[in-house]
């Protein structure tokens, strides 16, 4: 399949069964993502490059660093993620649904935490987890994002884009991510998304070579060169409606 490149502020290269390619520029963005540092690694950079073009963008954690196997600072874990946030330029929701034990809650209660918010924001563009992630918390998030984001004639959600997680969806041996879009970053913004994650530093320390400035750039340089810029982000298109 061929694959046709545009310069331009917002690259979006989307191949589907005849390839296509389809400007988009969304300015409510919703990110809904399981856990405290998921925005970061999976988009951050993208987040980061809607804010420079005028986008709104609103990140909901579905998770607070709650973790029941290991205590955990509430207060700690928030004030990480309004800095990352702050980094990155996008307003935040938190919910404290526990690490590894979303499929114990009330699946109405869980979805409805969702659909309540995009309800509320009415946002042209969703982005999230993948369905084919290694996480089951990822895997549980996705869903309720599909629920919440379902064709209806009152919905104002145009596109919805999931993203793997460095570290998390790519390790395992099976794992495969197909990417439609890629999201082309400056130096800048791939710097921005860099200095996020260093406000996470629990999650840093576990896997810093993979979480750092050098897991993150290789991973941004390796889809750049999927997709013919020097850096860039990778996603799959599970809705567009123009």
């Amino acid at each position: 399949m061929n694959k046709s490149f545009v310069k331009s502020n917002f690259i979006a290269i989307l191949e589907q069964v005849k390839p296509a390619l389809i400007m988009f520029n969304p300015q409510r963005v919703l990110v809904v993502v399981a856990h405290p540092d998921d925005e970061v690694l999976g988009c951050g950079g993208t987040i980061r490059k809607l804010v420079d073009l005028g986008a709104d963008v609103h990140v909901v954690y579905m998770n607070n660093g709650c973790d029941l196997r290991e205590p955990f600072d509430a207060s700690v874990i928030r004030k990480q993620i309004e800095e990352a946030a702050a980094v990155l330029g996008a307003t935040i929701s938190v919910n404290c649904y526990a690490t590894a034990r979303f499929g114990e809650y009330d699946t109405l209660e869980f979805n409805s935490s969702i659909q309540s918010v995009v309800n509320e924001l009415c946002p042209d563009l969703v982005m999230t987890h993948d369905h084919n992630d290694l996480h089951q918390d990822h895997r549980k998030v996705h869903e309720a994002v599909m629920i919440a984001c379902r064709f209806k004639p009152t919905s104002t959600v145009k596109a919805v884009w999931t993203f793997p997680v460095i570290s998390s969806s790519d390790i395992s041996p099976r794992w495969a991510f197909e990417p439609e879009v890629f999201v082309s970053l400056t130096d800048k913004q791939l710097q921005s998304k860099i200095n996020a994650m260093t406000h996470y530093k629990f999650e840093l320390k576990q896997m810093a070579e993979l979480r750092g400035e050098v897991g993150i750039k290789s991973w941004a340089t390796f889809y750049g060169l999927q997709s013919g810029c020097k850096y860039a982000e990778p996603f799959r298109v599970l809705k567009m409606t123009l």
